[in-house]
C-alpha cells in the first residue's frame, strides 16, 4: 500500500467512525529513547513544531469541501471582475468567434 492510499484510508475510517459506522480502530507503537539532541537540533524540532500548529487541519466530506472551494473560486472571480480584470464578451462576439 501506498503512503497516499494510506493517508485516504485512515482519513476514510475517521469519516466513518465520525459518522457511527465503525468502532475505533486502536493500535499500540513503542518508540525506543531518543538519541541525544544539542541545542540546534531542539531549535530546529521546535521551529517545525511551531509552524505545524500555526495550520488549521480540517477534515470534511467531498461535497463539503467542493462547495467550499466553488464558493472561494466564484469570490476569487468577483474579485477579478471588479478589478476589471476579465474581458466581457456578449453572446453574438462568441458565436460570431466560434465561426472564425
Amino acid at each position: 500500500m501506498s503512503v497516499y492510499e494510506s493517508i485516504m484510508q485512515g482519513l476514510n475510517e475517521a469519516v466513518e467512525y465520525q459518522q457511527g459506522n465503525i468502532s475505533a480502530r486502536r493500535v499500540k507503537l513503542t518508540a525506543k529513547p531518543a538519541d541525544a539532541f544539542n541545542t540546534g537540533d531542539i531549535r530546529q524540532i521546535q521551529q517545525l513544531k511551531d509552524a505545524f500548529h500555526e495550520r488549521e487541519i480540517v477534515i470534511l466530506p467531498k461535497d463539503e469541501y467542493a462547495e467550499m472551494e466553488k464558493a472561494r473560486h466564484n469570490l476569487a472571480y468577483t474579485g477579478e471582475i471588479e478589478e476589471g480584470n476579465v474581458i466581457v464578451k456578449t453572446m453574438a462576439e462568441l458565436e460570431a468567434m466560434e465561426h472564425e
